[in-house]
């Protein structure tokens, strides 16, 4: 995925009160690939009508609507493309472009970069999941040398994808919870829960209260 300093980099943030142009968001808008409508129906599009300006980021579920009293935002919602409806008030939003669209070459980086480097990641099968991308990369490969004799030039499977070796690397510097019996990683701790299956009720209210107890 494209890196976390180049998502920032293209990537608007406004809050409201804030002091803009609407010419000037407009031109940051199509910079970063948006397009203009009379009314927006889907990601990657924007509108303006007066003192209002809609706008669909590609990393939220509903669009914004802009309302501006010359330079000043006065107001930002999110709003149903539907019915036209706002939803509910916002203070503060980030619009972030069409990333695929706008990624450079040394950009790209594992999904797994964008984690804090506390983070704890819960794993029920690395060796599943190794296999699974094992398995891809070498498919994307086998694509890649098949189309490498046409004109059109296409990207390296090892710069497209990360590979199992490389994930597998990347998962040690992270503390990892795997939830298997066989480990894929040598473990500093085990943790035994004793679990059994629950219990057929049926609406028998004695054997809950005798199970509750044990």
């Amino acid at each position: 995925v494209v890196s976390r300093k180049e998502l920032k980099k293209h990537t608007i943030t406004l809050k409201a009160n804030d002091k803009i142009e609407t010419n000037d968001l407009e031109e940051k808008l199509l910079d970063l690939g948006f397009e203009k409508a009379d009314f927006i129906t889907v990601t990657g599009q924007y509108s303006i009508r007066g003192g209002i300006l809609d706008v669909y980021s590609f990393a939220d579920e509903h669009p914004f609507r802009l309302e501006f009293l010359d330079t000043n935002i006065e107001s930002i919602r999110t709003f149903d493309i539907n019915t036209q409806l706002s939803i509910r008030v916002e203070e503060r939003i980030t619009i972030i472009p069409n990333t695929e669209a706008k990624k450079s070459l040394e950009s790209q980086v594992s999904l797994l970069g964008y984690l804090p480097k506390n983070s704890t990641i819960w794993t029920k099968d690395i060796n599943y999941t190794k296999g699974i991308l094992d398995d891809y990369f070498k498919r994307a490969k086998e694509k890649y040398r098949a189309v490498q004799k046409n004109e059109i030039q296409y990207l390296s499977p090892e710069y497209l994808f990360t590979n199992a070796k490389e994930f597998t690397s990347q998962l040690e510097n992270f503390t990892i919870i795997e939830n298997n019996q066989q480990s894929f990683f040598k473990s500093n701790e085990t943790i035994e829960i004793n679990t059994t299956s629950l219990t057929k009720i049926n609406k028998q209210f004695d054997l809950l209260k005798k199970d509750l107890k044990k």
